[in-house]
């Protein structure tokens, strides 16, 4: 059976593998690969939080069907977390660029763990707040089709 919960796991480990390599700073100023957890950010270890950045989250938020026998859905909110130190301020152009990687490996490929499929709308979003500096954030809302619950018959 598909669920939501299985979606999570499918684009938890299909963003790990688009990532791979990819590295930016951490919250300690050192280079450092992209973490992807599955609904929210593990409790933290250290004050300063070094270990967590850079992340994506992969949230499901909800989800549901119309109609007996149509498929089901789920909405999905990747949220991307960023570091960035550079008095410039233009983190935010990190936090774009892997937006718009998620996006286009998604929106290409259609269909992940052979089950799920993405729709549209596929929004994304950029909070730019100059006071979080030098940490910077930003989502894509994904929308997802999952395959219907089939009714169970006995005879």
């Amino acid at each position: 059976m598909s669920t939501p919960y299985l979606l999570q796991d499918a684009l938890v480990a299909e963003l790990e593998a688009l990532f791979a390599g990819f590295e930016t700073l951490n919250a300690g100023g050192e280079p450092a690969p992209m973490n992807i957890y599955p609904q929210s950010l593990p409790a933290k270890v250290e004050e300063d939080d070094s270990e967590h950045f850079p992340y994506i989250i992969v949230r499901v938020t909800d989800g549901g069907a119309q109609s007996e026998g149509d498929p089901e859905s789920s909405r999905v909110i990747l949220l991307a977390g960023i570091y960035d130190e550079q008095h410039d301020r233009q983190g935010n152009k990190i936090v774009l660029n892997v937006l718009q990687r998620i996006r286009t490996h998604l929106l290409s490929k259609r269909i992940v763990n052979k089950q799920f499929r993405i729709d549209y709308p596929c929004d994304w979003s950029v909070y730019d707040d100059e006071d979080l500096h030098p940490y910077y954030f930003g989502a894509v809302e994904t929308n997802w089709t999952l395959p219907a619950i089939q009714q169970e018959v006995d005879f």
